[in-house]
């Protein structure tokens, strides 16, 4: 944790901006790439799927260990499917 508030407060220290919603645009977009790598990681090095998002300064992962269980459907792990609103035949 230390490590990334290190580089985190390096990327705002040399923002050529002062502007606080820029810098933290800066952090947002720094935790994208975070997540991306993390992802790839797991993935890597347990062959394990997992699901993340962003939100804000929050990263949320979702491991799939209740479905690899079978506690949980597979339905229950991905993402909901669209709605389909095109119109249905009878």
């Amino acid at each position: 944790m230390e490590a990334i508030l290190a580089v985190m407060e390096k990327l705002i220290s040399e923002s050529a901006s002062q502007n606080r919603v820029f810098k933290r645009n800066i952090l947002k977009d720094y935790l994208q790439i975070l997540v991306y790598d993390i992802t790839c990681f797991v993935k890597k090095k347990f062959g394990i799927d997992i699901k993340t998002s962003v939100q804000k300064f929050r990263i949320y992962l979702k491991f799939p260990i209740l479905v690899k269980l079978g506690l949980a459907g597979t339905y229950e792990y991905s993402d909901p499917k669209p709605i389909d609103k095109s119109p249905q035949t009878i």
